[in-house]
């Protein structure tokens, strides 16, 4: 069972330090999927609640407006939702994604990496940036295999008929 925060956040930008990025826009935290090897687990110890790491999710409401105004005069690389999954399931009820990137400046460069095939449904609005990288994980086309390191996520094939359809 997976606890669902909705949150009212001050800011959804911030600089990072992962390479080839200036920003990271985040408007989900936690992640759904429960991968195992996830290297987002330490953001667990900054929360008041306790859950585990998978099984909870921050969903930062007010994101699609903070967006609109934290962008506006951002210069550089602008990845989506380094605290969590942009597409993990829950964004098929929020669709913050969706919002985010109808409010974000598309002179950003873009980056997106997820595990799920609905990065589909946005293909429209990645075609608005100027520059966009898109990107799905998958680790294993042995959905056994799969499950045992990505329990929750989209099987490995859904994800490349995705890669086929985005590339088309």
């Amino acid at each position: 069972m997976f606890k669902i925060y909705e949150v009212k956040a001050k800011s959804v930008f911030h600089k990072t330090k992962i390479p080839d990025a200036d920003w990271g826009v985040n408007y989900y935290r936690g992640c759904t999927h429960n991968c195992i090897y996830c290297y987002l687990k330490f953001l667990c110890r900054w929360r008041k609640q306790k859950e585990k790491w998978g099984e909870f999710v921050d969903v930062k409401i007010n994101a699609p407006e903070l967006v609109a105004k934290e962008s506006k005069n951002k210069k550089g690389v602008a990845i989506l939702c380094t605290g969590g999954d942009a597409y993990q399931p829950i964004e098929k009820k929020y669709q913050l994604t969706r919002k985010v990137l109808q409010n974000l400046n598309t002179n950003l460069r873009l980056l997106v990496l997820t595990k799920s095939n609905l990065i589909v449904r946005d293909v429209d609005l990645f075609r608005r940036f100027k520059r966009c990288e898109l990107g799905l994980t998958i680790t294993a086309l042995n959905e056994s295999v799969k499950k045992v390191f990505e329990p929750l996520s989209p099987s490995s094939h859904a994800r490349l008929d995705a890669l086929k359809k985005i590339k088309g």
